[in-house]
């Protein structure tokens, strides 16, 4: 499985974003093989640092954007939880109703009704 994704930096203004935006990307480099080890990951790297945007939805803020790329295997493991089972043993008592003085018994030794 492979895949990306976009994170954006937000900033009231233009060289903030920019600034905040090349910050995240050199923590991300750094700690890229400690993010791989502890999401299991076999990849991840930082791809790309984008270009400061104005934001449409508010023009007072601007976007950097930063985009991961990762990839990962999934494998499945069948372990046995319980012991295996060995042997079932079944017995059954079954009587005729002559045996039982007329009376149908589930559980009853014969004579004893």
């Amino acid at each position: 499985m492979r895949g990306s994704h976009t994170i954006f930096c937000l900033a009231g203004e233009g060289g903030e974003v920019e600034i905040l935006g090349a910050e995240v990307f050199r923590e991300l480099l750094g700690f890229s093989s400690l993010i791989r080890r502890t999401l299991n990951l076999n990849r991840f790297g930082v791809s790309e640092l984008g270009p400061v945007n104005e934001l449409q939805e508010a023009t007072e803020n601007y976007a950097v954007p930063i985009t991961v790329a990762y990839a990962s295997s999934l494998a499945w493991t069948l372990e046995q939880d319980v012991p295996k089972l060995k042997r079932i043993m079944l017995s059954a008592n079954i009587f005729s109703s002559m045996d039982t003085g007329g009376r149908l018994c589930g559980v009853c030794t014969p004579g004893t009704g």
